[in-house]
């Protein structure tokens, strides 16, 4: 007799999914080093990017190219026809139903690059901006090179190959970090972010083709093209729907207030999303096959949801409260004197910062238990609230679109909570659970970083000072209460576990 069969029946069960798990935690937890590294090191060289573009361009050069991205982020809701995501969270897919998600990735990507050169001189006569429209043609061509490799980029997601998507976005980052400086330096203007973004896409297709080894079939009906349409057009009227709550703000003040006034804000709001989305962006990664294969294990579910969420705050928190609090010397630093402007912007919109972690994570709830029609029709009431504030707050200028779009945003995070989690594994109160403890660290590590601002002279090292300063402030207020040392009991035992498949991997 088998030592399986000699156990009882529950045993026995409990067994069969220890066994069953331990490959795909293996498998996460590489991903979470790997995605994790290789988005420091994408964070690194981006920073760097984003500063040195900052100090060879001008705010209305960073405007003229902001001006095109509403129009952009607007066609990419359709490029993919939602159907990426499929790929992704689907525990079985077919070959045919691959190929299908391929071809029709690739014409929609040659109609809407096609769809967007059309409309480039719109633009321009919108903003009255006439280098607008030039911007916006040569950054929509690049829809038909994206077309043809999302799809090889969703199935490394969906075998969990993190390694190889990790080569291919920092070989993508890399490459068009250098494009866009080299141009930059050649006095280029606005166009030497357009050539970055170029260069990116152009070297990225290629190696994502070449790592993922997968070709599609040749283009035919499927008998389950209707059911992975129905997932995609729900993805996609979130997706139009958020577009709103994302990028009319920047319409309203490159329209009204001038393309100036856009840089700044601009500068603000990527300046401080771009760390968050180093960090959420990875996790999101191994979050969707993961919590997509366990969602028949509620309690496995249930901890691994949480237990990513934790990790996120911990790691996000203490570097946006410092941001916040040193805002005013880290733009002046990492800047200079001409975008002091920037700092209450980013400071403002660094308040929402706490809340977009927990946000962003709801939607893998809803992805994973099969209810983006739920989430479609938040998506739609949520995009409205943002719409208005927006509005209102113009006339304050970008300062005032900014805390109306945060006020907005914190008075709508507790009813999305509760929204995500009336029904699923996790429940609302295991959500609070996890965030209470987090966020009160986060009280601490501002009181920390505002008492040492006054005593330090200046400069980087006091803001290295100060931003150490937060983090150990966070760790040791989350040590004060049983729920917080539960959680950093959890984040040591993941990162001892971490390590282990670092070494192995």
């Amino acid at each position: 007799m088998s030592e399986a069969s000699a156990l009882p029946p529950s045993a026995a069960d409990a067994a069969a999914s220890a066994a069953r798990w331990a490959p795909l935690r293996r498998a996460s937890a590489n991903g979470v080093v790997i995605s994790l590294g290789s988005q420091v090191v994408r964070l690194a060289i981006q920073l760097v990017y984003q500063v040195a573009l900052a100090r060879c361009l001008a705010p209305q050069d960073f405007g003229v190219v902001a001006m095109a991205w509403p129009v952009l982020a607007f066609v990419s809701l359709f490029a993919d026809c939602g159907l990426t995501q499929a790929t992704v969270q689907r525990q079985d897919i077919a070959q045919s139903e691959l190929s299908f998600i391929y071809w029709a990735n690739g014409a929609a990507g040659l109609l809407f690059a096609v769809a967007t050169v059309a409309v480039s001189p719109l633009v321009a006569r919108f903003y009255g901006v006439a280098e607008a429209g030039p911007v916006t043609a040569a950054l929509g061509a690049l829809f038909l090179v994206n077309g043809l490799f999302s799809q090889h980029l969703a199935l490394l997601n969906r075998r969990l190959a993190f390694a190889r998507l990790a080569a291919v976005d920092l070989a993508g980052a890399a490459f068009g970090a250098v494009a866009g400086l080299a141009a930059a330096a050649a006095g280029a203007g606005f166009w030497a972010i357009v050539i970055g973004q170029a260069a990116t896409s152009v070297v990225s297709a290629p190696l994502a083709w070449i790592l993922t080894r997968w070709r599609p079939d040749a283009p035919r009906r499927i008998a389950g093209a209707r059911r992975l349409i129905a997932f995609g057009a729900d993805m996609t009227a979130y997706g139009f729907m958020n577009y709103f709550a994302r990028n009319l703000d920047n319409v309203l003040i490159g329209r009204f207030l001038g393309e100036t006034s856009l840089g700044l804000y601009d500068r603000a709001y990527k300046l401080l999303l771009l760390p968050l989305t180093q960090i959420t962006i990875p996790f999101g990664k191994v979050a969707l096959p993961l919590l997509a294969r366990t969602r028949d294990e509620p309690e496995r579910y249930r901890r691994a949801y949480l237990r990513m969420l934790e990790i996120i705050m911990a790691l996000t928190y203490p570097g946006v409260v410092f941001a916040v609090c040193a805002s005013h010397e880290l733009i002046l630093v990492a800047l200079g004197p001409r975008w002091s402007d920037v700092a209450p912007i980013f400071a403002v919109l660094g308040l929402g910062a706490l809340l977009a972690p927990i946000s962003y994570s709801t939607g893998w709830l809803f992805i994973t238990q099969d209810r983006t029609r739920e989430m479609r029709n938040w998506g739609f009431a949520s995009s409205v609230a943002y719409v208005l504030s927006f509005i209102a707050g113009l006339p304050w200028g970008p300062l005032g679109v900014a805390a109306a779009y945060i006020a907005v945003g914190a008075l709508q995070a507790p009813i999305l909570w509760r929204l995500a989690t009336r029904s699923g594994p996790v429940g609302l109160r295991d959500l609070i659970m996890t965030v209470a403890p987090c966020l009160a660290a986060a009280g601490v590590a501002a009181a920390a970083t505002l008492a040492l601002q006054p005593l330090l002279p200046p400069g980087v090292v006091a803001l290295g000072v100060m931003m150490v300063a937060a983090y150990v402030a966070f760790a040791l207020a989350l040590a004060c209460a049983p729920s917080g040392r539960a959680i950093l009991r959890e984040m040591l035992g993941e990162s001892r576990r971490l390590g282990r498949s670092l070494r192995t991997a």
